[in-house]
C-alpha cells in the first residue's frame, strides 16, 4: 500500500509512474540538445521549416512562449504564440490522468488534433496578417531553398510584397 496524502493522492504510485517515465525518456533530453546545437551551429535556427524554407511553422515562437510563462510574463507569451496555453492545458490533463488516476488519458488524440488545427488556422492568420514582422514571424533568406534557388527569395518577396 502506498503512502496517501490528506487528499487520498497515492504518492507513491504517482511516484512510481513518474520515474518510470523519466528513465523510458531518458535519451530525448541529450537527443533533443545534440539537435539543438547542430542545427542552430550549422543553420543559425532551431525549426526545420525555418531551415529548408525560411519560412515560420505553426509552432514558430512556442519555445518562446513557453519561456515567458515560466518567467510570468504571460502577454508575451500569447503574442509569441497563443496556443501554448492550449499546450499547457493539455499536459495538465494528459498528467493528471496519467500519473494521478494511473490511465490514458480519455479522447487525447482527438485534443491533440483540435490543438493542431487551431494552430494551422492561427498561422494562416498569421501569415496573412502579420508576416513579415517581428520574431518569429520573419523571413530567413539564408534558407537551404533560398541558397539553392536565387529565384526562391524573390518569389517569396513578392508573395508577401517584402521590399528588399
Amino acid at each position: 500500500m502506498g503512502i496517501k496524502n490528506e487528499k487520498g493522492l497515492n504518492l507513491r504510485n504517482i511516484g512510481k509512474r513518474l520515474w518510470r517515465d523519466l528513465k523510458g525518456y531518458k535519451w530525448a533530453l541529450p537527443a533533443f540538445l545534440v539537435y539543438d546545437v547542430m542545427v542552430t551551429t550549422l543553420f543559425g535556427a532551431f525549426c526545420p521549416l525555418v531551415i529548408l524554407a525560411g519560412l515560420p511553422c505553426p509552432g514558430c515562437g512556442m519555445t518562446r512562449a513557453l519561456y515567458c510563462v515560466a518567467v510570468g510574463r504571460f502577454a508575451d507569451a500569447f503574442s509569441y504564440n497563443p496556443s501554448i496555453y492550449l499546450w499547457i492545458l493539455a499536459g495538465i490533463y494528459a498528467a493528471w490522468h496519467r500519473y494521478v488516476r494511473g490511465r490514458r488519458p480519455p479522447g487525447f488524440p482527438l485534443i491533440l488534433g483540435g490543438i493542431g488545427g487551431v494552430m494551422i488556422l492561427y498561422h494562416f492568420y498569421r501569415m496573412a496578417v502579420l508576416f513579415p514582422g517581428s520574431p518569429p514571424l520573419i523571413l530567413k533568406e539564408d534558407s537551404i531553398l533560398g541558397s539553392l534557388f536565387s529565384s526562391y527569395n524573390k518569389l517569396l518577396r513578392k508573395i508577401w510584397d517584402i521590399r528588399s
